[in-house]
């Protein structure tokens, strides 16, 4: 569901406000390019630049302002029957309510993002991410109207998007799993003094907690296709005080390129991955790649996705069995395997690694405790994006979203998200 905490977490040191001037000025920004352009999209579909995992189109999207939230020209245009919106289409707009804010929660919240994040693409950055399914990305050539003129760049597309809500979700997603996250870290041996690669690092949440593990002696370098999530965890390095942290925007199948092109072509001691073999096209070009920069006895550590069709309801429903299936089919049409584990080990085999370990994190929740939110959010984000793109159809969309909110009125009901697979692999 990659995102893990809103991989946000609740708990964690939050973003300060950077003021509704500037989130209005990039609403504004936005709605004209989407309307001019005719693109439509899910609203807070995730899609994004090129380092962390790209920045711009969570729900609501940047430049959210008083009295109203942003939300996806095209999720708007399609939920009227004048268009269909999908990954890497969406634009953000002003919407004159609050109907599209997350369920359970206040109301929009603004999160601090770095100078220039609305610059990243027309209308804020997008990009893709994880939650019981963080959402597949492809490249997609953009205009960077942050550089020179008629420069492009590689965009991957992101299903949820990269703007404030996504970074939410994903701290949220984090701190949800930061605890499997730091026992993996320690089994691993990541410790002072430590150089550790966040492979697919995302916004950098669980790069900000490693960077604190291995101490002003150890360096930890993330990489990500998202430019805007890279440039967000670059600016928060900055005012938390880890100089021993450093984001670069890169692809994690090509990650020597990504690395030397970032000058940090020395060995690592440790390479992280959470969620993201189980998105990219070519899973054995990321594994080759973290294999190739572990100096020897360095070790890889991997979170990812199997048997992901396991996720469940209690008591069962129809609609939570189709929605997963039509998950998994979007995830697949889009290169992706949400079932990516059962391969990883055979392919460190085959590049030279030795798994060392290996075990499966299976969690659970009833209402109201803090792991429900996990799958009732990722659902109630991505299943109308999966009626936009064909993989759902509105009735079956609707009735998920009625039995989540029934379940959540009845006594001894509970979620079953998907299993998380975790092994470490060393290098002789």
């Amino acid at each position: 569901m990659g995102s893990a905490p809103a991989d946000g977490a609740a708990g964690r040191p939050e973003p300060q406000p950077r003021g509704p001037a500037r989130g209005a000025a990039a609403g504004r920004a936005g709605a004209p390019a989407c309307r001019r352009r005719g693109r439509v999209g899910v609203a807070g579909a995730r899609r994004g630049p090129g380092a962390d995992r790209a920045p711009g189109g969570v729900r609501g999207g940047p430049g959210a302002a008083a009295g109203g939230v942003l939300a996806c020209q095209a999720g708007v245009a399609a939920s009227r029957g004048r268009g269909r919106c999908g990954p890497g289409l969406c634009r953000p707009v002003r919407v004159a309510d609050d109907r599209r804010r997350p369920v359970g929660r206040g109301g929009p919240r603004r999160v601090g993002l770095p100078a220039g994040w609305a610059r990243d693409r027309p209308g804020g950055p997008t990009g893709q991410q994880s939650g019981p399914g963080r959402g597949g990305r492809k490249g997609a050539s953009v205009s960077d109207q942050a550089g020179s003129a008629g420069a492009t760049r590689h965009e991957p597309e992101y299903v949820l998007g990269t703007g404030r809500d996504e970074l939410e979700r994903l701290g949220h997603q984090h701190r949800l799993w930061s605890d499997a996250a730091h026992e993996a870290w320690l089994r691993a041996g990541i410790g002072a003094g430590a150089r550790v690669l966040d492979a697919g690092c995302g916004p950098g949440y669980a790069a900000f907690d490693l960077a604190q593990l291995v101490t002003g002696s150890g360096s930890v370098v993330g990489v990500d296709e998202s430019a805007g999530f890279v440039g967000y965890l670059n600016e928060q390095a900055s005012r938390r005080g880890l100089g021993n942290l450093r984001g670069i925007a890169g692809d994690a199948q090509r990650l020597g390129a990504a690395l030397a092109q970032g000058g940090q072509a020395e060995p690592f001691d440790a390479v992280w991955t959470r969620w993201v073999l189980c998105f990219v096209p070519d899973p054995e070009a990321v594994v080759a790649g973290m294999g190739a920069c572990l100096r020897a006895g360095g070790r890889l550590v991997v979170h990812d996705y199997f048997n992901y069709r396991s996720m469940a309801m209690a008591p069962r429903t129809r609609s939570w069995e189709r929605v997963v299936e039509a998950t998994m089919a979007s995830w697949r049409s889009r290169g992706g395997d949400p079932d990516v584990m059962g391969r990883v080990p055979a392919l460190c085999h085959k590049h030279g690694l030795r798994v060392r370990h290996m075990r499966v994190i299976q969690r659970m929740a009833r209402w109201g405790e803090p792991m429900w939110h996990w799958p009732d959010q990722w659902w109630r984000t991505f299943a109308p994006k999966l009626v936009a793109m064909g993989f759902l159809a509105q009735a079956e969309c609707d009735e998920l979203i009625g039995d989540l909110d029934e379940a959540r009125r009845t006594p001894g009901s509970f979620l079953v998200p998907p299993p998380v697979y975790e092994m470490i692999a060393e290098k002789p």
